[in-house]
Parts: C-alpha cells; structure tokens; sequence
C-alpha cells in the first residue's frame, strides 16, 4: 500500500475553539468493555460484527467541516464536524450538538503520540516503530488487550464530551512497516471491535481509509472519510457503500474545486477542499 503525502486527519497540537459555548443534557451511560483479555500486553481476538440500528443515519451528501487545528471555523453549510477529542472542549462540542450538529470527535487508533495525556498508559511491549514523517508517534499492536483498554477510556472521554461519533485513525496498519505482523484479518477484527464498542456507547463509528477493508467492515461502520479518493482516482470503490445509504466523508488538498466535483458529486459524496494542516480554511462542493 502507498504511504500518502497526507495530513492523516490530524494535527499534532493545537486547541479547537468554539464561539458560543452552550451546555447541554445528554443522556446514556458508557457501557462495558467488551472482548478485553487479561493483561495490559494480551492479545484479543476481534470483537463480533454488530449492527448501528440504534445510531441516527446520514444521508449521504450530507455537508461536513473538518478542523482538527486552530479556534474552530464553524461553516454555516456543515451538518456535521470532525474535531480534536481531547484538544476541543466539552462546550464547544455541546454548543454544536445543541443546534442539532453531528461532532465527530477525532483520535488515532493505531498509533501512540506522545503529547497526549494517556501515552504513559500504553503496554512497552504494544509500542511499534515510530511513525515516518511523525515525530513522537508510533505505531501500536492493535491486538493488545492493553492498547484496546487504552481506546475503550477514549470511547468513554466521548460520550462524556457530548460526541455523536468517533473518528479513529490510523486502523491499516497491514500497508505499513509497524513492527508488528499486522494483516487485513487484523485491522477488519481490530474495526470491528471499535464498532461495537462505539455502538454500546450510542456513538457512531467511521472508517478513515483503509478502502482495502470497506467490504467487509462496510456492514458494521456508519460512515467513511477518504483523503483524496479524487487524486488517487478512487472514490467510485464507495459505490456500494454509498447505495447502502452511508454518507462518505471525502477532503482533497490540491486541484481545483470545481474539477474535484465534477467527479464527486454525482456520486454523492460530501466533498471538502482545505488545507493539509487542516486548520479551518475549507470549500464544500457547490
């Protein structure tokens, strides 16, 4: 698999603030951890496919804004906004949802980065090789039971904040030099287990790349994000996704607008042009 000159939908630092933050009620309580071994450093096996009959669905073409960087740049065509977990705060991400937007709240899966606040809690042993072109970032064994406790608290932080989704990055490890002997088979179990523990917590899930695992993690996700589908010539492998009515969420950094368009909107693809460093500068399809 090539490795993109891409932003991987995040930044390394910087906060996301919201105008007008207005506290909200949110109902539901975290749920359990499910298919956690014993022992930070186990390996797991992949949770069962579970279905999203309780999340909300969006209808594909559905307008979005992605920041994950700098005071937040609310668009008033965006229905839905993929932000920072840990660097936006609850006001923000509650003053969104109360006027009926969908926050997807943004964090790596299948990496460690050493500036968040739960690095320490990682296993040693579940700590791959470090991120090319990431300082500070190393890739994680995905199937550590440490690693998954690890992303069951950050599931837990989210419903906490007020998210009505998560936005895990990172899941294709198999197309990377990770340290670790990481396949399809183990990311398709490792976006299973994300799906439902996201589900059990009343949060929908995404897919971020990994267009090799679509069809058979298509069942159990909610929606996609594809960073340049257009570029790589790519985005009609979302058909099908598509036509099972799950929106895909697609950015491109270079060409122009209308030329990125004219191949995504017939498709029905919600498609954004903005900066790499993603940090509110965006253009929705006209």
């Amino acid at each position: 698999m090539r490795v993109r000159a891409q932003s991987r939908l995040r930044a390394k630092s910087g906060v996301i603030w919201g105008a007008g933050a207005l506290a909200v009620a949110l109902s539901g309580n975290a749920m359990g951890h499910a298919e956690q071994a014993e022992g930070s450093d186990a390996v797991v096996q992949g949770a069962q496919p579970t279905s999203a009959s309780l999340i909300a669905p969006i209808a594909p073409g559905t307008p979005w804004h992605i920041q994950l960087s700098g005071r937040l740049q609310e668009k008033t065509w965006a229905a839905v906004y993929d932000i920072d977990l840990f660097d936006t705060p609850t006001a923000t991400i509650q003053s969104l949802v109360s006027r009926g937007k969908k926050v997807h709240c943004y964090f790596s899966a299948g990496s460690a980065e050493d500036w968040r606040s739960d690095y320490s809690k990682y296993p040693k042993s579940a700590l791959g090789k470090n991120m090319d072109g990431w300082p500070g970032e190393k890739w994680v064994d995905v199937r550590s039971a440490g690693v998954r406790t690890v992303l069951a608290a950050r599931m837990d932080l989210a419903k906490s904040k007020g998210c009505t989704g998560i936005d895990p990055d990172n899941v294709d490890g198999y197309g990377h030099d990770t340290g670790f002997p990481l396949t399809k088979d183990h990311s398709i179990a490792f976006v299973r287990w994300l799906a439902t523990e996201a589900h059990a917590r009343g949060l929908s899930v995404g897919l971020k790349n990994g267009i090799e695992i679509l069809a058979q993690v298509g069942p159990q996700v909610d929606w996609a994000i594809s960073e340049q589908c257009v570029e790589y010539k790519e985005c009609s492998a979302f058909k099908s996704f598509i036509a099972s009515g799950k929106p895909v969420f697609h950015v491109e950094y270079s060409g122009s607008l209308s030329s990125i368009c004219a191949v995504t909107k017939p498709l029905k693809i919600s498609t954004i042009k903005s900066t790499l460093d993603l940090n509110g500068p965006a253009d929705k399809c006209p």
